[in-house]
């Protein structure tokens, strides 16, 4: 199934870090490590579960098919990804950028069955 940003039921996406899911009301990302971000697009902050380093990650949605996923520690922004769906759905691509270091680096992934 293709993900969809817009759509009010969830879609199930591969991303970078090892899985998550994306629908139109926000997005979960598991890490390989353990970690867990559930946060909806409202902008609000929310707490990455099991992190011993007490991230917050807002989410922004920029349109149907991108949004902004920022990540703070201590008060300062550390992450600022753009993740974005292509036309078909098939593939999610972020653009990640270290605003601390002005690195930025990008990962695109494809859909998995």
């Amino acid at each position: 199934m293709p993900v969809v940003i817009d759509r009010t039921t969830d879609s199930d996406a591969r991303v970078p870090d090892k899985s998550g899911k994306c629908s139109g009301r926000g997005f979960l990302k598991m890490t390989w490590y353990g970690r867990v971000t559930d946060a909806k697009f409202d902008g609000k902050e929310y707490a990455t579960q099991d992190d011993p380093d007490h991230t917050l990650v807002t989410l922004k949605k920029l349109s149907d098919r991108q949004f902004e996923e920022r990540d703070k520690r201590e008060g300062q922004i550390f992450d600022i990804v753009m993740w974005t769906v292509s036309a078909d759905g098939e593939t999610i691509t972020s653009v990640d950028e270290d605003p601390r270091h002005g690195t930025k680096s990008s990962m695109t992934c494809d859909n998995q069955p």
